[in-house]
């Protein structure tokens, strides 16, 4: 994997570095969408928003399609909490080519995470994009198109991104909802979709403990827990 890595990294047709997306987010909850990526497309299933299909092939692989024409095989090569590298290659068919259009590309994802006073987090996240494409004609034309083709990758980081916080979110609020949605992923492993489950019930406990110390904290003096007032 390495080779194919370093490979591709020096042949690449195309490079993006995507926008920088801050988020607040529970790292947990991050750090376990990212590397369990058929959750997210199991609930934009369920909630009936997007056409793609992603199925996990082993503990660090997946097969993905848009179901537009673009089949692809994902290998997760590496990652900690502030690193992930992965890479992926595959094929797309449709009325443009002759024949089946190949790609290879590598994602370099480096998150970072702030704790606010309060508790709560902000994610960082920064994705640099490198892709090959084997056609020589092809990769003319998709330099060509290369504003377009970063536009359509920033558009969908971004929302991706963003649908991570709301997912964290609710979460936080409304725990149970969670465990309810997680009965309906039917796409992801029973282990993948029990953790899943039990991630929100944990999230919504911390979010009520913070709630609490928030709530002592403002209260005055002589009715803060465990302090008796001087009038008493």
């Amino acid at each position: 994997m390495r080779a194919r890595v370093a490979d591709t990294l020096k042949s690449a047709s195309l490079y993006r570095r995507l926008p920088v997306e801050t988020t607040k987010c529970d790292p947990d909850m991050y750090l376990f969408l990212v590397r369990n990526p058929e959750v997210i497309v199991n609930i934009w299933e369920v909630m009936n928003i997007s056409n793609v299909s992603l199925e996990r092939t082993g503990p660090d692989t997946f097969r993905a399609s848009d179901n537009m024409g673009t089949l692809c095989e994902v290998k997760y090569c590496y990652g900690d909490a502030e690193t992930h590298v992965i890479y992926a290659e595959g094929t797309y068919s449709g009325p443009m080519f002759k024949r089946p259009l190949r790609a290879r590309c590598v994602l370099l994802l480096k998150s970072g995470y702030l704790q606010e006073t309060d508790g709560t987090f902000h994610v960082t996240s920064r994705m640099d994009t490198f892709i090959e494409i084997d056609h020589a004609g092809v990769e003319l034309l998709a330099k060509t198109l290369q504003m377009l083709i970063h536009h359509s990758a920033d558009y969908n980081f971004v929302e991706t991104a963003a649908f991570f916080a709301t997912v964290s979110r609710t979460a936080e609020v409304n725990p149970r909802g969670m465990q309810r949605l997680s009965t309906k992923l039917n796409n992801v492993e029973p282990s993948v979709r029990d953790k899943f489950a039990e991630l929100s019930v944990a999230i919504g406990e911390r979010a009520r403990s913070r709630e609490a110390i928030q709530a002592s904290a403002s209260l005055p003096v002589e009715h803060a827990p465990g302090r008796v007032s001087a009038a008493r």
